[in-house]
């Protein structure tokens, strides 16, 4: 019986073992298949074994090379008669001087072949048996690193193929070298034998020289990712030849990719292939860089590839065969959420409001019926699609938008006679400025160079050009050469550090193209190289609105429209004017009335639009805008109606035609004037910029640009109006049920509209004090 359980016990802890062996194997295999790459992690395989050939066709013209001969080159050798003496070959032949400083450990050895010769059959070097001895000393700025001899052989084999091999043994060294030296080698030979031989280097199989083993190859790959989503890649060849170690090097940009996929097979996830820079540069301490922009890649896992063939490794026709191997990451994780999302916050914050504001009431003692106070929760509900179109708060993208007022910048410029440039220098004298930005080393920038070239032999006299480079350090010795091709056409600016003006453009730190017009604000733009026709098209949209329209208000149909349609409810039927109206009068005075409620907003910004307020000043002006949104919210809360809207819209009365004012109410046209003016306040909200570039940068260029501008504020005023002639149509198909709503419900849904639009009025304020305080206004 305790046999029996003793043998149990063992079985029992003998799975154990092999269990938790396996488990062990299987959990250590995933955490290794399940590695998450990070964001600039880096792999190399580099070659360990370095190698100096014995180059020439002879002993006179024979140095030492870091390239690896053809092996259809002329055959290195030389015939060596007997002698008792040591007999020198190759006499402090050097390599190349180093362009990268050396300290390591590192292995030495060398060898080279012999054969024997038929010459003289009966004296051979066997028969003697005398054999032959060859010695090698290797200095290294200019001091003797290494020396030795090989093995005393007797050469009997006359074949090549079979030819002797005389090696040296594998010695560790200290190699110290300096940029500039150079590695010598003295080569001798001992042949006591009157039989000749042949001393061979090259044409054979293996080629003569010596062997450095060592990481001596340090290859760097730099990756700026840029905020468009490009990467912009630098390879830099660290090593004592720099690039002129390498024969090829092959990049391949790979992905989107598991997050755990460091060795892809999958060739159709190829995105590109560079078998060539796209441009050669030189970096820091003089070094050479190869220069890469990949496509755009987006969110996701990204694997750069390098396959690279060095010059003293084995010559290949093959596809694709490295001698070695690099791999670079690269993670884009998306735009994190580190802001306040408008939607978010807005749509719950106007919903409480509401409940918060009827709550205040029933503690007045202010009972309103139920049925209207569901519709003021649905009306705050309703406003969601405006809150989506509104700006985020704190987001750390400092990228302005299209149309929004560039940054005020002052930068130095590249070249023997620099000096500052400034945007209001740029725009002196000009409708436009065309500022090509550049990653600094970007080969984007010769494409910049071609467009800019075009633009100023073509539209000099309506608009400037420039430069704007830009990294997170730009260096002046990086922009020498741009700055001889450019040769004093136009200004190369510098940014800041950090790239900090570049950030608050549209393009971010990227290769992108900004038309700015003469007001300062963002007319076009583009992240790809363009044409002269593009250019020109955008220059000559400038005095059309930059793409901007009246029918932009449109836009209201879905962002704020339902709500206007609430507080437009008609209080009493439709009666038939006592005296008639002229044709369209009904509808067209719908349309005027509002049309000239917006024109209360519009005409103040665009004549703001047209002074010295523009660029960064511009702020101030959103500032005040802001301000006086929050008022008309607080006052459309506590009254129904501003008081000067309600002033306004009552002089508008006065002046109206006798014969409408007695078919229309005073209270109705007041309200469509007010309704007007909200229709104003959210075109503010949803486009900040649309009354500047679509009225007031036009009418301040040419005599077209004038005629277009007018022609622009008189569409709006007509665009708006039927916005609220549509929304008034609409609140009143219920018939009776419309009626009674609005008789009964609009003053109080009217003030419930307000209560909503303080906290949006508020969150327009923040956004745009916080837009100032990204550009350093404030």
């Amino acid at each position: 019986m305790k046999h029996s359980t003793g043998k149990a016990l063992g079985i029992l802890l003998l799975c154990f073992f092999v269990g938790s062996s396996f488990f062990g194997v299987v959990s250590s295999n995933a955490s290794a298949a399940g590695k998450d790459w990070l964001h600039g992690e880096e792999e190399w395989l580099i070659p360990q074994k370095n190698r100096l050939f014995f180059n020439g066709s002879d002993a006179s013209d024979t140095h030492l090379s870091i390239l690896n001969p053809y092996p259809t080159e002329p055959a290195g050798n030389m015939r060596i008669g007997g002698s008792a003496t040591r007999r020198t070959i190759f006499d402090s032949i050097q390599s190349p001087p180093l362009v990268e400083a050396i300290d390591a450990e590192i292995n030495v050895s060398g060898f080279i072949h012999v054969t024997a010769t038929d010459l003289i059959p009966l004296a051979s070097c066997a028969i003697q048996t005398r054999p032959t001895q060859i010695f090698l000393d290797v200095k290294a700025g200019g001091e003797v690193v290494y020396s030795d001899e090989s093995e005393s052989i007797i050469v009997r084999e006359e074949t090549i193929t079979r030819a002797h091999n005389f090696t040296f043994d594998r010695t560790q060294i200290n190699l110290n070298l300096s940029v500039g030296d150079v590695i010598e080698v003295t080569l001798s030979v001992m042949h006591d034998c009157t039989a000749p031989i042949d001393l061979w280097w090259n044409g054979i199989v293996h080629d003569g020289g010596i062997v450095l083993e060592g990481e001596l190859l340090k290859p760097e790959a730099r990756v700026l990712y840029d905020d468009l989503g490009f990467a912009h890649v630098d390879f830099i060849a660290l090593g004592p030849w720099g690039m002129e170690g390498y024969r090829s090097i092959e990049l391949e940009v790979w992905g989107p990719l598991d997050s755990d996929d460091g060795r892809p097979m999958d060739r159709e996830s190829i995105l590109e292939i560079f078998t060539d820079p796209q441009d050669v540069r030189t970096v820091e301490e003089s070094r050479t860089a190869y220069t890469y922009v990949t496509p755009k890649l987006g969110k996701g896992h990204y694997l750069l590839q390098f396959c690279m063939e060095t010059n003293d490794g084995y010559h290949t026709t093959m596809v694709g065969e490295c001698h070695f191997k690099g791999w670079l990451h690269i993670v884009d994780e998306g735009a994190e959420e580190d802001g306040f999302n408008a939607i978010y916050w807005l749509a719950p914050t106007a919903f409480l409001s509401v409940l918060l504001w009827l709550g205040w009431n029933i503690k007045q003692s202010i009972i309103l019926p139920v049925p209207l106070m569901v519709l003021m929760l649905v009306m705050s509900l309703l406003l969601i699609p405006l809150t989506s179109q509104m700006p985020n708060l704190g987001a750390s993208d400092e990228r302005i938008d299209n149309d929004w007022p560039a940054p005020q910048f002052v930068l130095n410029t590249a070249g023997n006679n620099s000096s500052a440039m400034s945007l209001d220098n740029l725009l002196e004298d000009k409708e436009a400025t065309l500022i090509a930005v550049s990653i600094v080393g970007s080969p984007n920038v010769y494409s910049h160079q071609s467009v800019l070239e075009m633009v100023q032999d073509k539209l000099s006299d309506r608009m400037s050009v420039a430069m704007l480079i830009t990294g997170e350090e730009v260096a002046p010795f990086e922009l020498e050469a741009l700055n001889e091709q450019v040769d004093g056409k136009w200004a190369i600016m510098l940014d800041e550090h950090d790239g900090g003006v570049a950030a608050s453009l549209p393009t971010g730190m990227a290769d992108g193209l900004i038309l700015i017009d003469g007001s300062g604000h963002v007319a076009w733009w583009t992240e790809e190289s363009t044409t002269l026709e593009d250019v020109e098209v955008a220059l000559d949209g400038i005095s059309e609105g930059s793409g901007n329209g009246p029918m932009m208000l449109i836009a209201l149909l879905w962002t704020a429209f339902f709500p206007l349609i609430l507080i437009s409810l008609p209080t009493s039927d439709w009666q038939r004017p006592e005296e008639p109206l002229p044709p369209g009068a009904n509808w067209g005075g719908t349309v005027l009335t509002a049309g000239f409620g917006f024109l209360v907003f519009a005409l103040p910004v665009a004549i703001l639009g047209m002074t010295g307020l523009s660029g960064e000043a511009w702020y101030l002006v959103q500032l005040g805008i802001a301000s006086y949104l929050i008022y008309q919210a607080i006052a459309t809360m506590i009254w129904g109606c501003a008081l000067e809207v309600k002033l306004l819209g009552n002089v508008l009365y006065g002046f109206s035609p006798r014969i409408y004012r007695l078919w229309k109410p005073k209270e109705e046209f007041r309200l469509e004037f007010q309704l007007g003016l909200w229709v104003g306040l959210i075109s503010w909200m949803t486009s900040p910029m649309l009354i500047p570039q679509m009225i007031s940068t036009p009418l301040t260029t040419s005599g077209y640009g004038i005629s277009m501008g007018l022609l622009m504020l008189i569409g709006c005023i007509i665009t708006s109006g039927t916005v609220v002639l549509v929304a008034r149509m609409i609140s009143s198909m219920a018939g009776r049920i419309s009626v009674l709503l609005g008789k009964y419900g609009r003053a109080d849904l009217l003030r419930a509209y307000g209560v909503i639009m303080i906290p949006l009025s508020l969150w327009m304020m923040m956004s745009v004090f916080l837009d100032a305080q990204n550009i350093g206004f404030f």
